[in-house]
């Protein structure tokens, strides 16, 4: 099972990515992660406590835009307490991404009232 909710707060993105994110559902957050950035949105917040799973394509997909925005002086948040979270931080990608608690601290994080 695979679903994605996009929620806007601010000029912050949300994406809440539940169950399994593999190679075949990319595209699907590629695409809508490129349309805000079309936009000049900058800032994104992953919230991964829903995601079960996420092969080395889902981590790619997300560390790409973190690139991207981190040119730009921002760092992708990543929210979540699974294993897909300590998988992330195996990789020592801080220098792309905050890791946060929650969607709040992300948010606050950014300087977005919450």
């Amino acid at each position: 099972m695979f679903d994605f909710n996009v929620n806007q707060h601010n000029d912050v993105i949300i994406f809440e990515i539940k169950g399994t994110f593999t190679f075949e559902k990319k595209d699907l957050i590629y695409r809508e992660f490129d349309k805000y950035l079309k936009q000049n949105i900058k800032k994104f917040i992953f919230n991964l406590e829903k995601t079960e799973y996420m092969d080395s394509s889902g981590v790619g997909t997300i560390l790409m835009g973190a690139s991207y925005v981190n040119r730009y002086g921002e760092k992708i948040k990543i929210v979540g307490q699974t294993q897909v979270i300590e998988n992330f931080k195996c990789l020592k990608v801080d220098k792309y991404v905050d890791f946060c608690d929650s969607v709040d601290s992300a948010l606050t994080a950014f300087g977005c009232p919450i």
